[in-house]
């Protein structure tokens, strides 16, 4: 009787591919951390190059700063920014005219804390704010406005210095007699400096960082009577010759009375009086003296009257009145 051995087949372990969605996620998840790190050790090589100065695009008032340190840019800027000391503000007053720095106006250029600020431009935030603040500033630029320190009351103080040559009181006209000479004062108008109005044009002239012509605001008050010459005039002619008053001539009587020029004088009445146009003098020999002096003479010319009479003269055979 033959023998055969016989084979078992042993069971084999069965081989299942594995899910393909987490791989992905590893292959996705790995490739982010390799770009965070890519990216975070190029902004930290980024910044380390421009450590201690101000990052590449920036710009002050036009003027390139970049790779500067805060204060090699400020040096930069009093070199290139020269206005406040050398700029001309000119004050126009008619046809006289004054003229000022922006400095003797009260403004100084802040060039530290312009450069600080142009040095603060990319490092501020987190890491990924600030590289993608600097690669902005790189690829369009920044120009930033200069820091200006602009003192008000310095400026008043230079306006109020032109006002004490500007302002001056209205002056009304005046009319009078000393002795026998007649006074005349002409008037004055009136000007005040606006200080106000004006230290507001000069704070807008000095934003532009250029130089500039200011009208000065200047207002005027006219007086109510402003010239009385020809007035003074009526008053030296009055003055010029006694005033004679006469009467008909009567037999033993004088005809006429003479008023010397001192008492004329005297007797001259200046008075305002209202126009359409405001006021003005008027010169007259004033009512109340003169009826004095025409009472005085009034006893001595003064009589009855009497009805005209005739008688017939015997020797004449005439009629005589």
């Amino acid at each position: 009787m033959s023998t055969f051995p016989t084979t078992i087949p042993t069971p084999t372990a069965s081989r299942e591919p594995l899910p393909v969605l987490p791989q992905v996620f590893l292959a996705v998840v790995g490739g982010l951390l390799l770009a965070f790190i890519a990216f975070s050790a190029f902004a930290l090589a980024y910044q380390a190059r421009h450590e201690g100065v101000i990052f590449p695009g920036v710009t002050i008032a036009g003027i390139d700063v970049a790779g500067l340190t805060p204060s090699e840019a400020s040096a930069k800027l009093w070199e290139n920014l020269p206005y406040p000391e050398q700029g001309r503000i000119a004050f126009q007053d008619g046809t006289t005219i004054w003229v000022a720095t922006p400095a003797e106006l009260g403004l100084v250029l802040d060039a530290n804390n312009s450069a600080l600020t142009a040095y603060q431009i990319g490092r501020n935030g987190n890491l990924v704010f600030q590289f993608f603040a600097q690669i902005n500033t790189l690829r369009t630029g920044k120009d930033l406005p200069p820091l200006l320190v602009y003192d008000e009351n310095v400026a008043r103080a230079y306006l109020t210095t032109l006002a004490a040559t500007i302002d001056r009181p209205t002056v009304e006209a005046g009319l009078g007699v000393n002795g026998v000479e007649v006074t005349l004062r002409s008037g004055q108008v009136g000007r005040t400096l606006d200080l106000d109005a004006t230290l507001a044009l000069i704070n807008t002239q000095v934003q532009t960082l250029a130089d500039g012509l200011i009208p000065l605001v200047i207002h005027e008050t006219p007086p109510v009577i402003f010239d009385a010459s020809a007035q003074a005039e009526i008053a030296r002619q009055i003055l010029s010759a006694p005033l004679v008053l006469t009467t008909p001539p009567q037999a033993g009587e004088p005809a006429s009375w003479e008023i010397d020029i001192p008492t004329l004088a005297g007797m001259l009445a200046i008075e305002r009086i209202p126009t359409a146009d405001g006021e003005q003098y008027q010169v007259a020999v004033s009512t109340v003296y003169l009826r004095g002096f025409l009472t005085s003479l009034a006893a001595g010319l003064e009589r009855d009257p009497a009805n005209a009479r005739f008688i017939f003269n015997d020797d004449t055979r005439q009629l005589e009145v």
